[in-house]
């Protein structure tokens, strides 16, 4: 156990933690750079992420009765555990990035409960194609974005996905819309050679009102039973 002090990374660069399976706890992250672990972690008193990128880096990390502040980047693969974090559903970015190995993969999102995330990015550090899906329903209270190059969100079927504010497109990126059930956002901007798919029998929800579509690339509503939703006043 690393003492009930404050262990805190302020480092411009990248910056990183090997915990040879020592507890700490309370860590701080308020460095301009990144913190990125090398080994498992495990926080007993308090994470608090107040600028850059914190990376879990293929690892992971348990924080069964610790508290999560994230006004900052929790960028993970996508294969790491998570124990016990509860979420911060007010601010902050999580950032899914893949492994990097060139092959294609998919990753499972993270389910934290009524609410998932604030803000939701899917990117791709591969220059192979990944596939980011999810089990259950998601909610994104803040904005959804996506950056490829190469990346598919795929929705598995029956499962709604809700975002409360935008969801971005950007190129070499495709969003599908999972088969029956709803894709909600406020509003929707696809971006140059981005593209989204409303699947079979799902339903794309535009809820803001003015020009909630927007961009200059491709939306594509040819399957069957398919509805895209204006209900913004």
């Amino acid at each position: 156990d690393m003492g009930s002090g404050v262990w805190t990374f302020d480092g411009a660069g990248t910056q990183t933690l090997n915990s040879n399976g020592t507890s700490f706890i309370n860590i701080t992250h308020s460095g301009a750079g990144t913190l990125q672990l090398l080994s498992f972690l495990t926080v007993t008193g308090n994470l608090t992420l107040s600028a850059g990128v914190f990376y879990l880096n293929g690892t992971g990390i348990t924080m069964t009765g610790a508290s999560f502040s994230n006004n900052a980047t929790f960028q993970l693969n996508g294969t790491e555990s998570i124990t016990g974090l509860v979420q911060d559903t007010n601010t902050g970015t999580w950032n899914y990035v893949g492994d990097g190995d060139g092959s294609f993969n998919t990753y499972l999102l993270k389910d934290f409960g009524a609410t998932d995330y604030f803000n939701l990015s899917l990117g791709n550090i591969a220059g192979v194609i990944d596939q980011f899906t999810n089990n259950t329903d998601m909610v994104v209270a803040g904005d959804l974005t996506l950056s490829g190059p190469d990346l598919l969100m795929s929705q598995l079927g029956g499962n709604n996905f809700a975002v409360a504010g935008i969801t971005t497109v950007n190129a070499n990126s495709d969003l599908r819309t999972p088969q029956t059930a709803i894709f909600t956002t406020q509003s929707l901007v696809i971006n140059n050679i981005g593209s989204v798919n409303v699947y079979i029998n799902s339903t794309l929800r535009l809820t803001g009102t003015g020009t909630p579509l927007s961009g200059v690339g491709t939306l594509t509503t040819s399957s069957a039973g398919n509805t895209v939703e204006y209900t913004g006043t």
